[in-house]
């Protein structure tokens, strides 16, 4: 679905707008991050899953890094975050797209004939919701922010740019 499109304007806008206007104050972010993840699962369901995964372990390390009272546990923390987050990104947006010829030489040493390896499609703004989570996450460990509550905020701020 895109934002120009007669599906958006005239059907999930109308009730994102309406919904929000009605609902109580503190079922708001609720709809807003459900109709966040209708509106990026209309490219595909699973790269829903990958965003959501991506949220929630900003939410669980966030609440972890806070809890934490030595800093070599916070940097672990961060440093758990920090690895994931970046590998998927690499994974999908650079791997397949910078080392295609490091990729060659690995399936020709397993014995697999070249260009087997089929380049994954790009999640939908996955540079955009990696960075932000990862900005929620740096913003806890150096105390800029409290970690969240409510798993409901970060989920939102991951998915804000879709609404």
């Amino acid at each position: 679905m895109s934002f120009t499109s007669a599906v958006f304007l005239i059907i999930f806008f109308p009730i994102c707008i309406l919904g929000c206007y009605f609902m109580q104050e503190k079922y708001r972010n609720l709809f807003l991050c459900l109709a966040s993840a209708v509106f990026y699962s209309w490219c595909g369901f699973k790269f829903l899953i990958l965003m959501l995964i991506s949220a929630t372990i900003a939410y669980v390390i966030g609440r972890a890094i806070e809890d934490r009272k030595t800093i070599q546990q916070k940097r672990i923390l961060l440093a758990v975050a920090l690895l994931y987050n970046l590998g998927v990104l690499f994974f999908y947006k650079y791997l397949f797209e910078i080392f295609p010829d490091t990729l060659n030489l690995v399936t020709d040493l397993l014995g697999k004939e070249a260009g087997t390896f089929k380049t994954p499609v790009l999640p939908l703004g996955i540079s955009f919701y990696t960075f932000s989570v990862l900005s929620y996450i740096l913003d806890v460990y150096w105390g800029k922010c409290k970690a969240q509550k409510n798993i409901i905020n970060p989920k939102l701020f991951t998915e804000q740019y879709l609404n």
